[in-house]
């Protein structure tokens, strides 16, 4: 905490083990890491997802603070790199690091403009000495970015550039109909450049500009999809970052699953709210399919479901077919529930066909986690209770619902584990839904019709990142890592001398659930980075409780960890204050290295 700004005593680091968890003798050697190391939470193995923390296995990458860090696996910190963009995502290829960010285009110096993808490389042979070697800036804002070996696939939402459209001024129907006429005059007198995204590639004292996409490689679905140009962008890294190809289609994208050579992409279709009311349908999802086979990249097939997708892993494909699950809404404006859906795709010349469907999962919730494994899909839906369907796609045209189990809570994200076995990492609630704190579940699907939960853990007033994104879980063998921050109420604690600020420290906890899953699910410990809190004084920040005054504090966030890592026999925490090392076996202490 601070007086007057400044720093109140620092907590340490700390390690909590409970006695039962202790692991000791020969049982102790099958955790030990031997060498081996953990790579970022994928959807898909073997296609890397960018991230804030990568590792060869000898070294350490971390972006935070506006920075690269680099640190070998003895916790020295090798060197860091200031960046010019605030960035929490890279890959890393070799020696090189690729930090993707987000930059706004200026209009003659002016603050206005479009979303620009900036992606730079940059050479870290020598992390005490590292530099940019190259820069690549796109017209649009970036959808995400996958790697598989050198070959990085980069998509894109650019929105056409450069007109002045023309408002209604004033009320009545002679300002909107001016208004349109003036912008179907506008569309109609465009030129390419006004369509086709640009791109500007630097590599030292060469600059590299030109068009992104050649209008020989800029599709249309068959449906009207928006006026953005979603762009994939095939890069060698092997050869750095100018462009090798790249293929448009004249819609949008917000989520992208991908496979070894495909891309699907998704997106919410546009709603036309000048219709009338009772013409206004409900949420529909646009997905539209590309090879990456190849190069260039082939624009495949189109296709749509009903309502809209929670994320990436509401798309798998398999055997050829792409199943989704979606949470289907009611008409705008109109009566009925929402549910789910689970529909199978199948490529038709330049259609993506439904060719299978179940419908009525989850009456009145939406869906919170989908994980697809094989002719298998498991779907959590919750609004009070927490239903597990399981979802057979045996027969495409034909999936059938065979099993459900209830809960109270939810999970937000499902992992696979062995055979037959799904860890679920959400929360815990009341019968009414009341959210209570986070809970791991350990569910045995191995029976589809009888689905069971056989094992839980909770963490009371705790939540994590997990729960939104599948990239800050980190399984390893039987364990899994998992970050968390909890609140517990704050109560007046008897004792405090009258001027003593009350603990409002000892009320919020953040750190890394350590757990083992077997048969059931157990903690093995908590880690923590180091800690301080910001306290106003008595005159800046008092807060009342019945008769007495006292300071107000707030918790530094500087220490959540956000990653972890397996490399050897040690896990690597990182937070924005720095990287620690415990011990696999025991989680003792190692070394905690603070980013300057």
């Amino acid at each position: 905490a601070l007086e007057d700004g400044v720093a109140r005593e620092e907590a340490a680091p700390t390690t909590t083990v409970p006695a039962s968890a202790r692991v000791e003798g020969d049982a102790a050697a099958e955790y030990g890491g031997g060498g081996d190391f953990s790579g970022t939470n994928v959807q898909v193995a073997g296609i890397d997802e960018p991230d804030l923390v990568k590792t060869d296995g000898e070294r350490i990458y971390v972006l935070a603070n506006g920075e690269l860090y680099v640190l070998d696996t003895d916790g020295q910190l090798l060197g860091s790199l200031r960046l010019e963009l605030w960035s929490e995502s890279m890959f890393i290829y070799e020696d090189t690091v690729v930090v993707f960010s987000s930059d706004w285009g200026h209009y003659r110096g002016y603050g206005s403009g479009s979303p620009i993808t900036d992606v730079i490389m940059i050479d870290a042979a020598d992390p005490a000495a590292m530099t940019i070697t190259e820069e690549l800036r796109v017209d649009g804002s970036q959808v995400s970015a996958r790697l598989i070996g050198d070959q990085m696939r980069l998509v894109v939402n650019a929105a056409p550039l450069g007109f002045e459209w023309a408002y209604p001024q004033g009320s009545g129907l002679r300002s909107e109909r001016d208004a349109l006429a003036a912008n179907k005059k506008l569309i109609e007198e465009s030129t390419v450049d006004n369509w086709l995204p640009y791109f500007v590639h630097e590599a030292g004292a060469t600059t590299t500009d030109g068009v992104l996409v050649e209008c020989a490689n800029a599709y249309h679905p068959e449906s009207f999809s928006g006026f953005e140009l979603l762009t994939v962008v095939t890069l060698d890294l092997s050869e750095g970052l100018v462009p090798v190809s790249s293929t448009g289609l004249m819609a949008g994208g917000s989520q992208i699953y991908a496979t070894a050579d495909r891309i699907y992409v998704a997106q919410q279709r546009w709603i036309d709210w000048s219709q009338d009311a009772p013409d206004i349908e409900g949420i529909t999802t646009d997905i539209h399919m590309f090879d990456t086979g190849d190069d260039p990249v082939a624009y495949l097939a189109s296709g749509s479901v009903p309502g809209f997708l929670l994320n990436q892993f509401a798309m798998d494909a398999y055997e050829g077919d792409l199943r989704v699950a979606s949470t289907r809404t009611p008409e705008w404006f109109g009566p009925g529930d929402s549910d789910s859906v689970v529909t199978v795709l199948r490529q038709n010349e330049g259609e993506l066909d439904v060719i299978g469907q179940v419908e009525g999962l989850g009456v009145t919730e939406q869906i919170r986690s989908v994980r697809f494994i094989g002719p298998l899909g498991y779907v959590v839906t919750f609004r009070q209770t927490d239903p597990l369907y399981v979802v057979d796609l045996t027969e495409p045209t034909d999936p059938v619902v065979k099993g459900e189990l209830k809960i109270n809570g939810y999970s937000a994200y499902l992992h696979p584990y062995g055979e037959g076995q799904l860890v679920g990492v959400g929360q815990d609630a009341t019968d009414q839904g009341r959210t209570l704190g986070l809970q791991l579940s350990l569910f045995d699907v191995t029976n589809p019709e009888e689905p069971l939960r056989v094992d839980a853990l909770s963490l009371a007033n705790a939540y994590t990142e997990a729960e939104w994104n599948h990239l800050a879980v980190t399984a390893w063998k039987d364990r899994f890592f998992i970050p968390y921050e909890r609140w517990e109420d704050v109560r007046p604690l008897e004792g405090i001398a009258e001027g003593e600020p009350h603990p409002f420290p000892s009320n919020f906890e953040t750190g890394l659930l350590v757990v083992e899953v077997g048969d059931g699910i157990r903690e093995v410990g908590r880690i923590s980075h180091p800690s301080s809190y910001f306290c106003w004084d008595e005159e800046v920040g008092e807060v009342p409780f019945g008769d007495e005054r006292v300071d107000f504090c707030e918790p530094d966030y500087g220490g959540q960890i956000r990653r972890s890592l397996i490399i050897g026999d040690d896990i690597f925490t990182v937070s924005s204050r720095g990287v620690q090392s415990n011990d696999y076996t025991t989680l003792t202490i190692g070394v905690f290295t603070p980013f300057k």
